[in-house]
C-alpha cells in the first residue's frame, strides 16, 4: 500500500490507489500539495537559478524533476542533490548553458552548513608552517569546489543585489564553498591556484607544489594563499594527520 501510494504521488498521470478513499478528490489535493511543497523546497535552495530563468520556467522544470526524483528521506536537507545534473539532461526545456553550474554553487551553499565540522589548524609560527608543508590536507566537511567554464561565482554574487550588476568579463571560474565560523563561506579561486587546490584536495602535500615553483615570488604567493585557506577553514588536516598530531593543534 505504501509503495503504491508513494508511486501514485509522483506519477505524471496519477491514478488513485485502490485502497484510498478519495472523498472530495482528497487524494489529488494531497498530491498537489505534496508536489507544490517539493517545488517550494527547490525554489528555496536554488533562488538564483530561479531568478535566472524566471519563476514560471523554473517551476516547470522543478515539477518535472520532482515527478522523477522523490525524496529518499522525510528530512529534505539532501533533497535536490542531483538537480543540477537534471538541468543538464532534461529534454523538457533548454536552460542556459551556465545554469547547471550556478545550481551546483547553490547546492554547495545548501549542504555546507549541515556537515559535521572539524577543527581548523592554526599556523602561528615557522614550525607550524614547515610541518604543514609535508602534511596531507582535505576540504572541510561539506566543502565543495565547483569548476565551471562560466563565471558562476560572479553570477551568484551579482544576483545578491538589486538591480543585478552586469558581469564585466565572462570567463571560467573555480568557486569554493564551505562552512566556517558560523557562516557559509564562498570564494572564487584564482586560475593559477585552482589546480593546486585540487591537488591538495587529493592529498598531495604542499611541498610537492613548492618544489615545482619557478620563482621565489610564485612560492611566496603559494604559501600565502595556502596559509590563508587553512586559517579560513577551507583546508583542514587529513584524518591521519589529525590523529597523529592532535596534541599539537
Amino acid at each position: 500500500m505504501n509503495t503504491e501510494f508513494a508511486y501514485a504521488l509522483i506519477r505524471t498521470a496519477p491514478t488513485v490507489p485502490a485502497d484510498v478513499i478519495n472523498t472530495g478528490n482528497r487524494f489529488n489535493i494531497y498530491r498537489n500539495n505534496y508536489l507544490t511543497g517539493l517545488i517550494g523546497t527547490l525554489s528555496a535552495k536554488f533562488p538564483v537559478t530561479c531568478q535566472l530563468v524566471g519563476s514560471e520556467y523554473f517551476e516547470a522544470v522543478a515539477h518535472s524533476y520532482v515527478t522523477e526524483a522523490s525524496p529518499s528521506s522525510p528530512l529534505l536537507d539532501h533533497y535536490g542533490e542531483d538537480f543540477a545534473n537534471f538541468l543538464e539532461t532534461t529534454a523538457l526545456l533548454a536552460p542556459p548553458a551556465y545554469l547547471p553550474d550556478v545550481a551546483r554553487v547553490e547546492w554547495a551553499r545548501s549542504v555546507a552548513p549541515i556537515a559535521a565540522q572539524r577543527p581548523t589548524m592554526q599556523i602561528t609560527n615557522r614550525e607550524d608552517l614547515e610541518r604543514a608543508f609535508e602534511m596531507q590536507f582535505q576540504l572541510a566537511p561539506g566543502g565543495t569546489l565547483i569548476t565551471s567554464a562560466y563565471p558562476v561565482g560572479t553570477i551568484w554574487d551579482h544576483h545578491q543585489t538589486a538591480p543585478v550588476k552586469p558581469i564585466p568579463e565572462w570567463k571560467a571560474e573555480t568557486v569554493a564553498v564551505w562552512w566556517s565560523c558560523g557562516h557559509i563561506q564562498q570564494k572564487t579561486i584564482p586560475p593559477n591556484i585552482s589546480p593546486i587546490l585540487r591537488g591538495l584536495e587529493a592529498g598531495i602535500p604542499l611541498l610537492n607544489f613548492l618544489n615545482d615553483a619557478t620563482s621565489e615570488e610564485q612560492a611566496i604567493q603559494l604559501i600565502s594563499t595556502f596559509t590563508s585557506l587553512v586559517h579560513q577553514g577551507l583546508l583542514i588536516p587529513g584524518q591521519e594527520n589529525t590523529e597523529k598530531h592532535d596534541h599539537e593543534f
